[in-house]
Parts: structure tokens; sequence; C-alpha cells
């Protein structure tokens, strides 16, 4: 849903960190999913996906393997265009801590994470690398290419210091929607509010 609402020209938190969903944009993203899985065009479990019986699904490089013993021919898009072309990237990152007492040894283990060496085992286990300049498995090529191209049009996911809570207070809230219960407008308003009242509240 995030991507939707990317692609739609919207955010999901404001300048004050508050959540800042309840919008037409982000409505007009909402319903056009809904639509889609209305349809049994997008949706479903993976296996439904694999078996050729729904057209579309997130997916990441996380499900290569998976990707490959079905054997489901699929193409994966870069960025779709709605107001603007969008995506949304989840990321592993490298750090170092800054009281690490061996920062020299650090620096040059994560030099080497991020090399061509360490990215072409990234690369062979169906993985998106995070350099250009290595080698796709032929196999995966196509797949890992598009993925990677994604990347030039994607947002960071939007974590959120209270992200855990928004995300289970969110998916709370949105269920009728996904049973075919209610409409986007008629839960986010109160989603909205009663996160938002939780993060004011943490703030204090």
């Amino acid at each position: 849903m995030i991507p939707l609402i990317f692609q739609a020209g919207w955010h999901m938190f404001d300048e004050d960190d508050l959540l800042d969903i309840d919008h037409p944009l982000v409505y007009k993203g909402m319903n056009w999913l809904l639509a889609l899985i209305r349809e049994n065009v997008h949706g479903g479990t993976r296996p439904l996906f694999y078996q050729g019986n729904v057209a579309t699904m997130r997916l990441g490089s996380w499900e290569m393997n998976n990707i490959i013993n079905a054997q489901t021919p699929i193409a994966v898009t870069s960025g779709i265009q709605e107001a603007t072309k969008k995506g949304v990237a989840y990321v592993t990152s490298f750090a170092m801590t800054s009281n690490s007492r061996r920062k020299d040894t650090a620096w040059r283990y994560l030099k080497y994470l991020a090399s061509r060496e360490s990215q072409e085992f990234v690369a062979a286990r169906g993985r998106v690398p995070i350099r250009r300049d290595v080698s796709f498995p032929l196999e995966m090529r196509d797949i890992l290419m598009g993925l990677t191209n994604s990347l030039g049009y994607a947002e960071p996911y939007p974590y959120h210091i209270h992200s855990d809570y928004i995300q289970r207070a969110f998916n709370a809230g949105i269920a009728p929607v996904w049973r075919g219960e209610a409409t986007p407008e008629a839960v986010v308003p109160e989603i909205q509010r009663t996160i938002n009242a939780y993060l004011r509240q943490q703030s204090r």
C-alpha cells in the first residue's frame, strides 16, 4: 500500500512525524489496490501467485529461491507511474558503533562488505547487490536487473521510532477494509486519530 501512496504523490508522515494519511490521494491509492484485489489481479497468497492464479504480487529478492523453484514466468516493474514514479526500498544497512574499540578492523570489514568481491556472493545468492558492477546468475538475471533498476525510483521505507505500534494499530484498524466491511474513507480518519494521539503522548 505504501508504494501506491507514494506513487499518488503523497507521504506517510508530516513534518512533525505524525501520521498524515487522511487525504484524497491516499484513498485513491487504497481504492485502486482494493479494485485489483476484487478482480483477482493482485493479492492472495504466494502459492496462488506461483500457480498463476493472481497476476501481481509484492516480491523482493528474498523470494528468489521460491521464484526459481516455482518456474513461474515473472517480470519486475521499475516503479509504477501515477502522479510520480515511485517504489519503496526495504534496505539492509551496515554500520559501526561510535564506541567501537576496534574501529580500523570494523571499517575494513565494512569496506569488504561493499566490495565487488563480497557483492558477487550476494548476487550469486539471488539477492540485490549494492553495486552495479557485479554479474548476475543467468537464471536470475532478468529479475535481479528489474529489482535493481526499481531502486532508482524507490523511496526508503518510512520507518518511525514507533513503527511497531503504528503497524499494529494500522493493521487492526484497516482489517474491516480488507474484509470488505468498510471503505478506507470510513476507517482511516479514526486510525489516524488513534495513532497520532499515541504519538503525541509519547513525545511529552
